[in-house]
Order: structure tokens, then sequence, then C-alpha cells
């Protein structure tokens, strides 16, 4: 460990770069409402027992259970 704190830091013109983007809003995010109603309807009708939604993705996972009502 040293004695003294020493900080790293990047190429100044990447990180000025990383500061100048922009974010492009996509259709995920156009229909975000509709896709929490997705998300709903897996979790309380159709046996997923754990969904993930990754938004800066635009992706939704879910785990399902073969026989949701069944007693393990």
């Amino acid at each position: 460990m040293p004695e003294r704190w020493l900080q790293i830091k990047g190429d100044p013109m990447v990180r000025g770069f990383l500061f100048q983007q922009q974010r492009v809003e996509s259709l995920f995010d156009m229909s975000i409402d509709r896709a929490h109603k997705i998300a709903r309807t897996l979790l309380t009708r159709k046996g997923a027992f754990h969904t993930k939604i990754h938004y800066s993705s635009s992706q939704l996972t879910s785990w399902f259970a073969r026989d949701p009502f069944e007693v393990v």
C-alpha cells in the first residue's frame, strides 16, 4: 500500500467525450408502461417467479416455474 494517495485518471480526451454523450430514447422507453404491464402479468398469471427489467439495455428477462401451483 502506498504511503501517499495516488489517483491516476484516464485520457482527458476520452473523459471529455464521455460528458458530451446524449441519451437517445429507445422503443422500450416509449412503451415502458406496456413493459410494466407485461411484467406484472408474467408474475401474477403466467408462472414467472422472477422478472428483471434492465432499462439501459431494453431487456426484460423472466424465470418460470413448470407448474406454479405445485408444492415441492
